[in-house]
């Protein structure tokens, strides 16, 4: 019997549907990678980071409502950490 493997699970927060899309065909596409959410705006990554406990949230610096650089902050102040990358 072989031993699964932990996936890293990822957050995608980009208000652009291709490219949200797009970046998440090709991290599921990753054995060791799946992406958990797809949100288009700051609050909702907060909310669903907060909700999912994700390992990595690849954040767009630019969307509406609370953007990226906003929503990054938030989530940095949460007990448990999490990483964080700019696109």
């Amino acid at each position: 019997m072989s031993e699964q493997v932990p996936r890293l699970r990822i957050l995608l927060a980009d208000d652009h549907v291709t490219m949200r899309r797009g970046l998440g065909l090709l991290i599921d596409n990753e054995p060791d990678m799946k992406v958990v959410s797809e949100v288009s705006d700051g609050g909702a990554a907060i909310r669903e980071a907060a909700a999912l406990e994700p390992d990595v949230v690849v954040m767009e610096i630019s969307m509406p409502g609370v953007d990226g650089l906003g929503a990054t902050r938030a989530l940095r102040m949460v007990r448990r950490p999490v990483e964080v990358r700019s696109v």
